[in-house]
């Protein structure tokens, strides 16, 4: 005949009662037996059975150790609220317009007690009028920044002059006011303007006083004698040729006076030199030398071009 298992569970433990203790081994119940183990467990609180399945028991450890469904953890319950997030530029606070923006603005350029503006939702030194802006400086509304000028007519400062022409002002390169011309009406007579400077120069001979006459973009002294041109010492010459007053027409002019550059350039009608042949000796020096890097006869380059007895100054001198 089998044998039966008896399986008794109270309060959560299970007894496991086999034949012969609750039963008669002819498939009677043995009460008595069954109430003798109940009565056991009840005194002990433990299975007086072993477990035969310790995976139950983790299974079981596991449900114990759980929260009821009612107190699980909520992850976002430490989470900052949104408003609250920190923001992702480094601490710059975000914003929607210029009134969340308190921070001042540096000054200059800015004015004082001007504080920065809103750009993409950040807060940057900044303006939106000129107003926002210290003396002497405008808001330029592409960049929302405070510089010294737009245009000419933000600049007040007077040109100086000479080469300017008395009564203008500076103009405006690159958002800086400096000294300048946009025309030639804006240079004295005898400059133009190049480049937006006033330069010596002429385009016609009313840009030159009188009786100068504009030659090559050059004001130029016209002349039919020498006489004519007593008042250019630098150039006393009469060329006939083109009336104009130049410094040689012949190595004869040049050694009246200018002696240490004794050869006329015919080409460009300047004293000069060019070799040392050109140039006669100096005193105390034994021979000529020529400084062909600035076309002037010297007396040495070193103490061997003076004769026994001298030495070479810093003055290219024999002494």
């Amino acid at each position: 005949m089998r044998s039966a298992l008896v399986v008794v569970t109270l309060l959560g433990s299970a007894a496991v009662v086999a034949p012969g203790c609750g039963d008669d081994g002819n498939g009677a119940r043995d009460d008595a037996g069954v109430d003798d183990v109940v009565e056991a467990e009840a005194e002990t609180g433990a299975d007086t059975v072993p477990d035969s399945h310790p995976d139950s028991d983790a299974a079981s450890d596991g449900d114990a150790d759980a929260e009821p469904d009612g107190d699980v953890p909520d992850p976002d319950a430490d989470a900052e609220p949104d408003g609250d997030a920190p923001d992702g530029d480094g601490g710059v606070p975000p914003c929607t317009d210029d009134t969340d923006c308190t921070v001042p603005n540096p000054s200059p350029p800015y004015a004082d007690g001007s504080t920065q503006i809103c750009l993409d939702e950040v807060c940057v030194a900044g303006c939106r009028e000129a107003a926002d802006c210290a003396p002497s400086h405008t808001c330029d509304p592409t960049t929302n920044r405070c510089v010294m000028c737009l245009s000419d007519t933000d600049c007040t400062l007077p040109n100086p002059s000479p080469p300017y022409q008395r009564g203008t002002s500076e103009i405006c390169e690159d958002y800086l006011c400096t000294a300048g011309c946009r025309l030639d009406v804006d240079c004295l007579l005898g400059y133009i303007c190049q480049e937006r400077r006033c330069v010596e120069g002429c385009r016609t001979d009313r840009d030159c006083s009188t009786p100068l006459k504009c030659v090559d973009l050059i004001c130029r002294r016209l002349c039919t004698t020498n006489a004519d041109c007593r008042s250019t010492p630098a150039t006393p010459i009469c060329d006939t040729h083109s009336a104009l007053c130049v410094e040689c027409m012949t190595n004869s002019d040049c050694l009246r006076h200018a002696p240490e550059r004794p050869v006329c350039d015919m080409t460009t009608h300047a004293c000069g030199c060019a070799a040392d042949a050109d140039c006669s000796a100096f005193p105390h020096a034994a021979a000529g030398i020529c400084d062909v890097a600035s076309d002037v006869c010297i007396g040495c380059r070193t103490d061997a071009d003076c004769i026994p007895g001298f030495s070479c100054d810093t003055d290219h001198a024999c002494v």
